[in-house]
């Protein structure tokens, strides 16, 4: 169990933060986009490609975004999952401080995918520690209201964090003791876009974020 919880990043992300930008969420998304459009180390990235295509204040296209991670993950020849494959997204990080994190009753939701489809083998959780955490340079911009959160990484959201991954982990290998499981996390969140989107068997969590790969993964398998 260790050496899986071992896999999981921590990952902090000031700017880069696709759920909120894709669907212009929160104080700082403005702030956000125009840092994602300038700066060069976003180059190449999903969510700036994104961004200069479709503008800042267009209406939401999803085919648009669609294309533009199945392109990048062509190009990259990203890894993708197998047809016999569970894919869970998690919300973990600095979701503790203002929401509980693993509402969902996971055992039944893959007991569900079991169901259609009985050659399944293996399950793949793809998650990240993800914190937002507010720059000092966003806390004077951005005008956040006395009670917002600023989303710190601190010892005692991590072991919210882990102790709550660590259940899971346990709970699915007791439940499903002949399926492989394993942790897919990445400090690049473009690789976890598309294992998530690309995936045939997709199962999303709470969260702007993983709404956003569900309603992906949907109109990908419609269109193919």
């Amino acid at each position: 169990m260790e050496e899986l919880l071992q896999k999981i990043h921590i990952v902090k992300q000031n700017d880069y933060r696709v759920g909120d930008i894709v669907i212009r969420r929160g104080p700082r998304w403005r702030f956000s986009s125009r840092k994602i459009i300038q700066k060069d180390m976003y180059n190449g990235t999903i969510l700036k490609q994104y961004l200069r295509r479709n503008g800042l204040f267009n209406p939401l296209n999803l085919n648009r975004l669609l294309n533009i991670i199945i392109n990048k993950n062509k190009e990259k020849n990203l890894p993708v999952p197998d047809n016999n494959e569970i894919i869970i997204h998690l919300r973990m990080g600095d979701f503790v401080d203002c929401r509980s994190i693993l509402t969902k009753n996971y055992i039944s939701l893959i007991k569900n995918k079991l169901i259609e489809n009985t050659d399944i083998n293996k399950i793949t959780i793809v998650t990240a520690y993800a914190y937002g955490t507010w720059t000092q340079e966003e806390k004077i911009l951005c005008n956040p209201s006395p009670k917002q959160n600023f989303y710190n990484c601190t010892r005692k959201t991590q072991r919210k964090n882990i102790n709550g991954m660590k259940s899971l982990l346990e709970s699915i290998v007791s439940t499903f003791p002949n399926l492989k499981l394993d942790i897919y996390s990445n400090l690049d969140i473009d690789k976890d876009i598309c294992y998530c989107v690309l995936s045939n068997h997709f199962i999303h969590d709470i969260g702007g974020f993983s709404n956003l790969m569900n309603k992906l993964n949907n109109l990908r398998k419609r269109i193919i």
